[in-house]
Parts: structure tokens; sequence; C-alpha cells
């Protein structure tokens, strides 16, 4: 490896694929299908409370326990998989079961919710302040894994501090332009695989739509089964969204990793310079 510019784009893609190929089985039972299967539970108290709240005004509280529910796992499954996907770059043994209680700890999911906060409250100003923060503070969760003296704003300075590590100079060696690519490549592929899941759900919408045209009523309900199809396509779409977040946890990870070992690298030869000169005085 090229101490100055390290990893190539390609390289970096490389890795990050071949880890989500290899490593998938681990946490696709273990840590994204539980994130998909409470996202279904919500989808199925909303539309229970769409169809049933008339006759069932319990059915609010259950809704509201289930937004509860699916908030704290989303927050502690994603922490989880940014700590698998860390575990996985550094060529470590992960057990999910240690993912789960990485997750569970405030310095994971307090530096999680401190950047998600950062950069919603950036995207509410032109949207370009909140990009930035989400390239700049893309490391923070590896940091806080790997380096336990970060945490919280720490881990987000800390992530800063890197993302603007590039002793070769130019964008393609930007670990925020880097970082980008990766962001761009899973959000289109995301997009791309939750169209082709929401297919049959589309299809069901527009042939409901139409016979309610040629029946003449424009009441614009649709039928029980149209509005507990959303239940499964909730499932699979949300398995998909936490699938790619891990293939983005895996590049960013060999990002961070790729810098981290450049710069020791450079640090460490600097103290030898600086060594030699003291001897040569």
């Amino acid at each position: 490896m090229n101490i100055t510019s390290g990893l190539t784009l390609g390289q970096i893609f490389n890795r990050a694929m071949e880890l989500f190929r290899r490593e998938f089985a681990r946490p696709a039972l273990s840590i994204l299908l539980p994130l998909a299967l409470v996202s279904g539970l919500l989808s199925a108290a909303m539309t229970a409370v769409q169809t049933q709240l008339a006759t069932n005004p319990g059915l609010i509280l259950v809704f509201f326990g289930a937004l509860i529910l699916a908030g704290v796992i989303g927050v502690v499954g994603y922490g989880a998989l940014a700590h698998m996907a860390v575990g996985l770059a550094a060529g470590r043994e992960t057990a999910p079961a240690d993912s789960w209680r990485a997750g569970l700890r405030f310095r994971a999911w307090g530096t999680l919710m401190l950047q998600g906060l950062g950069v919603g409250v950036g995207l509410i100003f032109c949207l370009l302040p909140g990009m930035y923060f989400g390239l700049v503070w893309a490391m923070a969760l590896p940091v806080v894994f790997e380096e336990p003296t970060f945490a919280h704003s720490a881990a987000l300075s800390r992530s800063h501090e890197l993302s603007r590590f590039n002793p070769a100079g130019g964008l393609g060696n930007d670990p925020r332009f880097r970082i980008f690519l990766i962001f761009v490549v899973t959000l289109a592929t995301t997009y791309l695989l939750m169209g082709l899941a929401q297919l049959p759900l589309i299809v069901a919408v527009a042939v409901e739509t139409a016979r309610s045209i040629a029946d003449g009523r424009r009441d614009g309900q649709f039928s029980s089964f149209v509005q507990w199809l959303q239940v499964p396509t909730s499932i699979v779409t949300s398995f998909i969204q936490a699938a790619m977040t891990l293939l983005g946890n895996l590049g960013t990870a060999v990002v961070y990793f790729d810098i981290r070992g450049r710069q020791e690298a450079k640090d460490l030869d600097s103290a030898i310079d600086a060594l030699d000169a003291g001897r040569n005085a």
C-alpha cells in the first residue's frame, strides 16, 4: 500500500463488497432481520390504526408503543451494524451479540444521535452544511469502537480530523470525496432495490384505483388487502435499507483503517526522523 495515497477507490469498493458477500449471512438473521421485523411491526400498528381505530381507540397506544420500540431498536441496531462493519474490516471475528452490546452503550448511541442531530440541523440550512457534516462525521462510530478515548463530540472531532488527512492531495485521494462516492453508490442501490420490492404494492394500488374509477367511486379507500400489503413491503424494504447501510458502513470502515494506518505510519516516520536528527546533532 502507498503510504501517501493509500488504497485506490477501486480497492476500497472491492474490499467492502468482498466482506459484504462473504460475511452477509452473519448479520442477516441477527441484526438485519430484527430491524426489518420491528419496521414491519410499526407498519402493522399504523395499518391497524387506519383501518380499526374507530372500533378500537386503544390501538393508538399500540401505535405509539411500536413507534418508540422501532426508534430504540433502530438506533441501537444501526450502531450494531457499524460495530459489525468495523470488526469485519479489521479482520476480527465479531459475534452479533457483541455488536448488539456495543450498540447499547451510551458512547455508541449517544454519538450516533449527536451526529444525526448535527446533520439534521445542517440539512435545514440549504442542505449543504448537513451534507458536509455527514461526510466529515462519517467515521465517528469507527472512532468510538476503535479508539476508546473518543466518544460523542470528541469522536465527531476525531472523524473530522481523519477526513482531512490527504497528504497526496487531489480530489480522488480526499477521504471526504471517497465517502461521498460510497454514499452515492449505496443510496442509489438502496432506492433501486426498494423500488423493485415495492412493485407488488404499486401494482395493487394501481389496479384498485383503476377499478374505483371504472365503478365511479371517488372515496379513495383501498381494500384491506392493499392496506395490509404495506406490512410485508415495509419488512422487505427495511431489510434492504439495513443491508445497504451495512455495505456503506463497510466501505467507511475500510476508509477509516486506511487513513489511520497511513497517519500512524507518517507519525512513525516523523518520530524516526526526529530521533535521527537528535543523534546527528
